[in-house]
């Protein structure tokens, strides 16, 4: 009876922890050789999986239900030319399993400065830089909800409008901003959906508070928002938010006489809302 009983819970477990989501994106710019770039994830037990291993600039891939174990993951990053290894890095991660969705990026450039000498920009130096990110993605509480806005279009900002409550006993904070929110907007024909819109973002916007407890807030599709009026069609109003008021700044990681190395680790809450204009 407890064997049978211990199988449940592993098939539970096996079940509960694959639903989790992988989107990774790599991108190469700027190089003047050709760059071959290694990037693979250590997952906890000690295995490896190769997420990217060519020479191609723009890399797109997406792998459900990938993640299957709780713990500690790191991800690989090496780049060659000529089959000889320039850099390398691990960068670390946690994932506890509640997440449904991860997002991963590498972005790996070369920081050119130049001047301007006798009416033309002069290269002085190249600096190697390689940018990872890793975006933790988590179901919205029930307690926060989004409704479609009666609110027309001004000069300045245009719809659609949302209102965004916050029933729930967190303080939340806008994707971008503290106090804004800001969210993508996708369009939806025979159950299938267009590119997400988001418009403007603004990094200028004065300060304003967080969103509290018991309270409401306008949000809108990018900073200014998208159409004075919506035409007919069924959508998808997509938004991100943190109870922990993170940014999408990277910091540097390390500094090598190669490579400069930034991160970032983030996480956000996604909300959802399904609307259709008649």
């Amino acid at each position: 009876m407890r064997i049978k009983y211990g199988l449940v819970l592993i098939l539970l477990s096996s079940r509960l922890f694959g639903q989790i989501d992988l989107r990774f994106d790599y991108k190469l710019s700027d190089f003047r050789d050709i760059i071959k770039s290694d990037i693979s994830l250590t997952i906890p037990n000690g295995n490896k999986v190769q997420l990217y291993l060519d020479t191609i600039k723009k890399y797109h891939d997406f792998k459900k239900n990938f993640f299957t174990q709780p713990g500690q993951y790191k991800l690989n990053c090496k780049y060659l030319i000529n089959s000889k290894n320039i850099d390398s890095i691990s960068y670390s991660f946690e994932f506890n399993g509640n997440e449904n969705e991860i997002e991963m990026s590498v972005d790996l450039r070369q920081d050119i400065n130049s001047k301007w000498i006798k009416n033309k920009w002069t290269e002085m130096s190249r600096k190697n830089q390689c940018y990872i990110s890793i975006v933790k993605y988590f179901k919205s509480p029930e307690s926060i909800k989004l409704k479609l806005a009666n609110i027309e279009s001004s000069e300045y900002y245009k719809g659609p409008f949302f209102t965004l409550t916050n029933s729930s006993k967190d303080t939340i904070y806008g994707e971008h901003l503290p106090g804004y929110f800001w969210g993508r907007l996708s369009f939806i024909n025979d159950s299938i959906q267009s590119r997400e819109l988001i418009g403007q973002i603004d990094m200028n916007f004065v300060d304003m508070p967080p969103l509290y407890p018991d309270s409401s807030r306008i949000a809108m599709v990018g900073s200014f928002g998208l159409f004075n009026k919506l035409p007919p069609n069924k959508y998808e109003y997509k938004l991100f938010f943190s109870t922990t008021g993170n940014t999408h700044g990277y910091r540097k990681y390390l500094d090598n006489v190669i490579t400069e190395w930034w991160a970032k680790t983030e996480s956000f809450y996604k909300i959802i809302y399904d609307f259709e204009i008649r």
